[in-house]
């Protein structure tokens, strides 16, 4: 049998995770953008990769961390 959970909260986590796709996407089309208007020969594709890459996987870190402590752990103390 299944285990019941909560549909609003599953669509969240979903809505969250894919927030880390955009964020590793768009600096790409950004980028990619800007090396067909200026010209620059991929470097804006390049450097939107790599933005995108560090923004990404900063964000899915960020998203994770909150979905482990969930609501039945404590908060972590902060700084």
């Amino acid at each position: 049998m299944v285990e019941n959970s909560d549909p609003p909260r599953d669509f969240g986590k979903w809505v969250a995770l894919a927030g880390a796709g955009f964020a590793i996407f768009l600096p790409i089309v950004i980028g990619s953008i800007l090396d067909h208007q200026f010209g620059w020969n991929n470097w804006g594709t390049l450097a939107g990769v790599v933005i995108g890459f560090v923004a990404g996987l900063t964000y899915l870190i960020a998203v994770l961390r909150r979905f482990d402590e969930g609501p039945d752990k404590p908060k972590r103390d902060q700084p």
